[in-house]
């Protein structure tokens, strides 16, 4: 199978699962999971229609997408470390392991309050964790709607594939992911490590769509060599 044929096959398979979603008939019975009440009128009326909200009540529940609205100093070390206290944060770990996608609330994150009073050693420790928290596979959004966002966007993460910004900073530390034709993002969330930010790929590699936003959510580059 040449380049060509395989981008049209990642193609036709995003094309094929729009379509899937288009030709439904009744509304989307996809389940937003909210660990919290807080801001739960908010997010209700962001997500509209296309989503039940369902708020987490330290139970045994299962959805589409896990909505954090405020995470605290305690539970982002813990989300950071994997070193989870009660059974809220192993739901959410336990999500992760499962391929849902968590969202936590940009404005919710309670070490930013301290920016200007913590010390400088201390605050990067939580600069750290989430970064950490991203690479475990958490998002952070700044406002809800980044969600819908994100599902009406997926048919011009295809053109991404290819057009994907490249990096040439050798000063970053890398990761080489060579000999590929198609990289996906299991491989790159395997390979991530705190402190990598450089993905070193072939030339003519092809990123899916799900590598794709893994790369910009977690701020990384990619150099094509």
């Amino acid at each position: 199978m040449n380049y060509d044929e395989v981008v049209d096959l990642i193609v036709n398979e995003v094309y094929n699962k729009i379509n899937c979603s288009k030709n439904s008939i009744g509304p989307l019975n996809k389940v937003a999971v909210v660990m919290s009440e807080e801001n739960i009128s908010e997010i209700t009326k962001s997500l509209g229609s296309e989503y039940s909200i369902s708020v987490y009540r330290n139970e045994d529940v299962d959805g589409d997408i896990i909505i954090i609205p405020a995470l605290s100093l305690k539970a982002m070390a813990n989300m950071a470390t994997l070193n989870t206290e009660g059974v809220a944060e192993e739901f959410v770990i336990r999500m992760l392991m499962k391929g849902k996608e968590v969202y936590v609330l940009e404005n919710g994150l309670e070490y930013k309050k301290y920016k200007n009073t913590a010390p400088k050693a201390l605050y990067s420790k939580y600069l750290d964790f989430e970064q950490q928290i991203k690479l475990n596979g958490i998002q952070i959004i700044g406002y809800v709607g980044e969600i819908k966002k994100n599902d009406k966007n997926l048919l011009s993460n295809v053109e991404d594939i290819k057009n994907i910004e490249v990096f040439n900073n050798s000063s970053s530390e890398e990761i080489e992911i060579r000999n590929k034709k198609v990289i996906n993002e299991a491989e790159i969330r395997n390979k991530i490590i705190p402190g990598v930010y450089t993905i070193v790929i072939d030339k003519k590699s092809i990123i899916t769509p799900l590598a794709t936003d893994f790369i910009r959510t977690h701020n990384l580059r990619v150099k094509r060599v």
